[in-house]
């Protein structure tokens, strides 16, 4: 083996070795958005809906059962802040029950107090 092999395997020897010893970092696990912006959701069944206030800890949309869902509408931007005024800065997510759909109690109870 020549000495030019030879050093171009030590060298190539070394560098896997160097890459190896590297630590990888951890990729988070969570979301990587720090403060995420929460839209105003508006829930509505029938002829009623009521509002979601970004900051109610209350509500817990994962309560929604997909199939109960007839239309999901999304607002955005000045269309958002026409339509909800200024609860709609950050958004406005519409969802629209099917008439059918068994409403979890919570949100029967929003809707039963709504006007």
């Amino acid at each position: 083996m020549s000495t030019k092999t030879l050093l171009t395997f030590v060298v190539l020897f070394l560098t896997i070795q160097f890459c190896v010893a590297q630590e990888i970092p951890e990729v988070p696990k969570k979301s990587v958005i720090a403060n995420p912006v929460k839209p105003y959701f508006v829930l509505q069944s029938g002829e009623k809906s009521v509002g979601i206030d970004q900051d109610d800890s209350t509500f817990d949309i994962n309560v929604i059962n997909p199939e109960g869902i007839k239309e999901i509408q999304v607002f955005k931007d000045k269309t958002a802040i026409d339509k909800y005024g200024e609860k709609g800065v950050n958004g406005v997510v519409l969802i629209v029950f099917n008439d059918s759909y068994l409403l979890p109690k919570d949100i029967q109870e929003r809707l039963d107090k709504a006007k």
